[in-house]
Parts: structure tokens; C-alpha cells; sequence
């Protein structure tokens, strides 16, 4: 199967399929008897699937492109730095080659990485099926832990994400050690500046629930200069937001702690780039 009308064909004729391309959880889950899959279709030669291009004022990225395409693309490295960042911290190399976009999209992991960065990039999901194609926002798609708003064989096909000149972003994560590992907390943020200022700033944080929150409260971010008082003022914002979204968990003190210095990370990381291509701040 190579084209999308063979996988049409698949659709109109099966009603119990099971997608996979990179496999990187599902193959873990069928060996330990969790899934039992009646017909698995392996999609990753799908080439309307795969390929990171801009188009039309967005950055349109192929559902079974894997993490190792997005982190080393100079698209995604100009547009969405954020979403490169996050694909450079999943898993290992190995892991990297193989794991999808989609796929990661798909299994609607709390602590998945790639979530927080594309609601901060306010990214939109295209979803193929019998009845042709929807797009649904990212905030939207994830509906509850591990469960996500696609109906009985429909697919993702495409991630797209606005690219703006005038915006920068970056990403950070807590884990138990440095590398390979699980996010305990984890953030995005992607701001639309000018010259030292702040116009619009999405922040999205990461493994407090069954998706990625956003944060609504930018008043006093919102044309202030991007400083470390900003950051200070980010982080928070961001803390009592935690502390909203997680009241009774036991993690929620530790978080709400943690979750300032990732915003003091994510600013220094912004400043630092911005300052290094000319940009005075």
C-alpha cells in the first residue's frame, strides 16, 4: 500500500482496522497481549503521509514523518523551534528514527511531548476517512486520557501549523534524568514579538491531566518587554495555573514550583536565540 487511494480502498472495505507506522508503543503493548489487532495495516510507505513543506502561509507536516525529520528540519527549526526542541527530547536516536508525529498524536499520551508544542503553536490536525477530510484544533483532538475525537477508521494525515516571521518559541521538560525519559512536567511557549516586545504569547504545559493546558491569563504579558521580569511574571501565572488545574494531586505542590523555573528556561532560551540573530532585547 503506497498510495492514499489504496488506503481509501482499505476504509471503504474493513471496519476493523489497525493503523501503525513507527510502532514504537503499539509493538510494546502487542507483546505484552494488551491489543489483539483483527487486521494491522502498516502505513509508513503512505508518501501523502510523509514530508514537512510550507504551504500557503503553514507549516504542513506528513502524519507518519518521524521525530528524527522533525527535529533536524530547518522548517520546523525556523517556524515551530519549539516542536524540533520537544522531537529532540522523545525517547533515544532509535527511537527518533522509527516514532511519528502522528502516531505520538494518536496515543494521546498525558506526558506526551509533542502535545504542549503544537497547542502552543496553535497547530490544527487533518484527519482522512470514507467521508473525506476534517480538521480539528490539537486542544480539541485529545478528549480524554489516551483518547482521542477520531471516529471508526478515520487516520491523521497532516499536522498543520501557521508560520509566522514575527513569532519564536521554545520548549523545556522536568524528567527523572536528562535524557530518555518521561516527562514529569513539561511547557511550550510561542510568542509573536516586535523588536523587545511581546504582541501575543500561547504557553501550553504538559502532564497536569488528560491533555496539555493552555494558559488563558496573559494580562500584563501582552506588549511588556521580554526581560526577566517577564519571565518571573510567566512563571507566576503559569504556577497558579497548575495549581488550578491539579488542586488535589499530591504532585501539585512540587509542580507548582517547578513550572516557574521551566518559564524562566523557556525566556532565557528565547532571549538568548533572539539576541544571537541581531534581535536587541
Amino acid at each position: 500500500m503506497k498510495t492514499e487511494g489504496d488506503l481509501l480502498e482499505l476504509l471503504k472495505n474493513n471496519k476493523k482496522l489497525t493503523y501503525i507506522a513507527g510502532g514504537t508503543d503499539f509493538i510494546i503493548k502487542l507483546r505484552e497481549g494488551k491489543v489483539s489487532p483483527e487486521l494491522l495495516v502498516d502505513i509508513s510507505c503512505l508518501e501523502d503521509f510523509r514530508g514537512i513543506s510550507v504551504q500557503d502561509g503553514f507549516i504542513k507536516i506528513g502524519a507518519v514523518t518521524t521525530f528524527s525529520e522533525i527535529q533536524n528540519s530547518s522548517i520546523i527549526k525556523k517556524y515551530a523551534r519549539c516542536l524540533a526542541q520537544a522531537a529532540a527530547k522523545i525517547g533515544s536516536v532509535q527511537i527518533r528514527n522509527r516514532a511519528t508525529i502522528g502516531g505520538n498524536i494518536v496515543n494521546a499520551s498525558p506526558a506526551a511531548d509533542s502535545l504542549p508544542a503544537l497547542g502552543a503553536l496553535s497547530a490544527v490536525v487533518e484527519v482522512f476517512g470514507v467521508e473525506g477530510l476534517r480538521k480539528v484544533n490539537i486542544e480539541d483532538f485529545i478528549i480524554d486520557m489516551r483518547k482521542t475525537c477520531l471516529r471508526e477508521n478515520e487516520i491523521v494525515k497532516n499536522i498543520y501549523i501557521p508560520c509566522s516571521p514575527d513569532s519564536f518559541s521554545s520548549f523545556s521538560k522536568v524528567g527523572a534524568r536528562k535524557s530518555v525519559t518521561i516527562s514529569k512536567l513539561n511547557l511550550a511557549v510561542n510568542l509573536k514579538y516586535h523588536k523587545d516586545v511581546c504582541l501575543e504569547i500561547n504557553a501550553a504545559v504538559g502532564t497536569l491531566g488528560k491533555n496539555f493546558v493552555l494558559l488563558k491569563d496573559c494580562d500584563g504579558l501582552i506588549n511588556r518587554k521580554m526581560d526577566e521580569d517577564f519571565a518571573k511574571v510567566l512563571g507566576e501565572k503559569l504556577s497558579r495555573l497548575v495549581q488550578y488545574t491539579i488542586p488535589n494531586r499530591a504532585s501539585m505542590p512540587y509542580k507548582s514550583v517547578a513550572i516557574r523555573g521551566l518559564a524562566e528556561d523557556v525566556m532565557e532560551d528565547i532571549i538568548n536565540e533572539l539576541s544571537g540573530r541581531g534581535i536587541n532585547l
